[in-house]
């Protein structure tokens, strides 16, 4: 269709999305609760990076229904993964984020994966 691909969200990809965007929004609240109890100029630096990767991801999924903003959101997953991993904060913040960061990104390969292209 005028050489632009359309994309049909079959109800299950619907869904989540949906789900991949509360756990994003999930992921920001407490990277940036981890930034404001653990105020380093390195840790705001990180959450500030991190949350606008995930919310440029968010729009970008929303927006166009195509693959970028699924990429951007997992990478920004496995990079907060990473950062949580190597400047430990707590056990119990790590450990909730680092499970929330793991979810987001199984879902944002979810949505890669069940994404459907007709041309």
């Amino acid at each position: 269709m005028n050489g632009h691909a359309v994309v049909k969200d079959p109800p299950l990809v619907a869904r989540i999305d949906r789900v991949l965007a509360v756990i994003v929004a999930l992921h920001c609240v407490g990277v940036v609760a981890r930034a404001v109890v653990h105020p380093t100029a390195l840790s705001v630096g990180v959450a500030v990076g991190i949350a606008g990767l995930s919310a440029v991801g968010v729009w970008r999924h929303f927006r166009t229904r195509g693959w970028l903003g699924a990429v951007l959101l997992g990478v920004s997953m496995v990079v907060s993964f990473g950062r949580g991993a190597w400047l430990p904060a707590g056990v119990v913040t790590n450990g909730v984020l680092s499970f929330v960061e793991v979810l987001g990104a199984v879902f944002a390969v979810a949505v890669l994966r069940r994404r459907v292209r007709i041309t």
